[in-house]
Formats: structure tokens, sequence, C-alpha cells
């Protein structure tokens, strides 16, 4: 990961992640984790190492402290599926706007560095036809240029959010928005706590319901058929990890179910009833 830095309060930028193991000056290894999301091996970094954490689905705020207490300032959170968790004073934190809310770009970085330069900011106007099209048409319509989309973030260098973007993130009720989530969340777990191979909380403003299931690659597939759109989270896991692995396992085989405050309980209920209806 490329490290950005700025002065001690929030900011709107874009992380660019370096995907090549060696590339530069920046090398990187992975470590394992356990079906609790805990990380497996007993870490001890070098003076000049990193630990990188991802907050999943924002269900892991008291597990983030305690590595704080363990790394200190060598610890870095990704909080991209945890944007209404607070920052944790001292440690590098960047979160995803992309992810919570209806905006083609832009991120926030919490950091108390002070080495920022950054000079350029992003546009998107000619980019921003796939959330538009999605108020009148199928989601589905607009999915190449959703890809696209990614695809063109993906290669860019670090710049500023833009303005639509910075200006729609003024505009939102968050406190619905979490609220919302929350509620969405519950019914969700109601539902499926019986059959879900993991032991989730009620986090507060979660990114999206985790359903773990011995099928759930079939389950997603079927779920896409009904165009209720499930992703597959982190396929990169199928290139670096044996197939016998739990990693290798979760991003088979999880279910991640949408419960943002786009939803009711009227569209929660009929992809429980779809769930259902795929097992049985």
């Amino acid at each position: 990961y490329e490290v950005v830095t700025n002065s001690e309060k929030w900011f709107t930028l874009k992380i660019r992640v370096n995907e090549c193991a060696g590339s530069g000056n920046t090398y990187y290894k992975f470590y394992h984790i356990d079906k609790n999301y805990r990380i497996v091996e007993d870490i001890n970094l070098q003076e000049n190492e990193a630990l990188l954490y991802t907050n999943y689905w924002g269900l892991h705020d008291d597990y983030c402290w305690k590595l704080v207490n363990k790394y200190k300032k060598q610890l870095i959170l990704d909080y991209t599926q945890a944007f209404f968790s607070r920052p944790i004073d001292g440690i590098d934190t960047f979160y995803s706007c992309r992810k919570f809310f209806g905006v083609p770009d832009g991120a926030y970085l919490y950091t108390k560095e002070k080495k920022l330069n950054i000079v350029e900011t992003e546009t998107v106007g000619e980019r921003f036809l796939f959330l538009l099209g999605r108020y009148e048409r199928r989601a589905d319509e607009f999915y190449c240029d959703f890809q696209n989309n990614e695809k063109y973030i993906e290669n860019q260098p670090i710049r500023n959010m833009s303005y639509i973007s910075e200006n729609l993130m003024r505009s939102f009720d968050y406190n619905y928005a979490k609220e919302r989530r929350n509620l969405n969340f519950q019914i969700l777990t109601k539902a499926f706590q019986n059959i879900n191979k993991l032991f989730l909380k009620i986090p507060d403003g979660p990114f999206m319901y985790p359903l773990l299931l011995d099928n759930g690659e079939t389950i997603r597939r079927e779920l896409n058929k009904l165009k209720i759109y499930v992703p597959t989270l982190w396929p990169d896991v199928f290139a670096y990890c044996r197939t016998d692995s739990y990693e290798y396992q979760l991003a088979k085989n999880l279910v991640p179910l949408v419960c943002d405050q786009r939803y009711s309980d009227i569209e929660m209920d009929y992809i429980i009833k779809s769930v259902m209806q795929i097992i049985s």
C-alpha cells in the first residue's frame, strides 16, 4: 500500500493500492485469519515495517484496539468496510465513501503525518452515468459503466476527491443511513442466525450482511439470476491461498447481502425469501 499522509484532520483522498509484491521499494507478505477475523500468526514487526488490518464489516472495533496496544503507530487500519467507526488517535486509517454512498470516487484518510502534497483534483462528470441511470432504469444496465469506473480509478494517481463527490457527501443524512443499515442487518440476522456459519454481533452502521454457507458459491449465482446482485469479495484469494485454507473457503462461500439505506423491510423480506427458496 502506498501510504498517504497529512495533518491531523479529515481529508478527502483516494488511496492507491500497489498490488505487485516487490514493486519499487515496497514489499509485503500476507498473514492468515481465523473464523473470527483475528490474525493467526504472532507477528513481530521490524522498525521499518507496518501491519495492515481490515475492520471487516465494521464488526471489529474492539480487536482494532487490541492491535493498537500491541503495534502502536506501526498499525495501519483499513476502515473501508467500517465507515461509521471512529478513527483511533494516532493510527493511520483510511475509509471508503463509494462503498457506503452513491458517489463515483473518493475516500477519507485520517493521519497525524504532515507530508501530503496533492495538487490535482479528480473529475467525474463524464463517468457519472452509472449512478444517475440507476434512478430511472435497472442497475444491471449500467454494470459495465460501473466496472469501467472501477478500472479507471485503479490506474490513476492519487488525487483529491472530485467536487461532485465532495458536495454529495455533505448532503447525506448520516444518522438515517446508519440507523437503516442497523435495522436491515438486524432483520437479516434474525432470519439467518441459525444457518450462518459466522457468529455476528450487531454493528453500528454495517457495510453488508455476511452470510457464510457451505454452498455459498451456488447461492450467489442463483441470487444473481433473480437480479439480487451479490459480489464475490476478495477474488485474488483464489490465486494466493490453498483450496483447503479458511481464507479460500471464506471467499468462495461467503454471500454478502446488501443491507444499506436504499432498502426497507420489503427488500429485506424479498432477499430472505429468495435465499431460503434457493436453499430448499
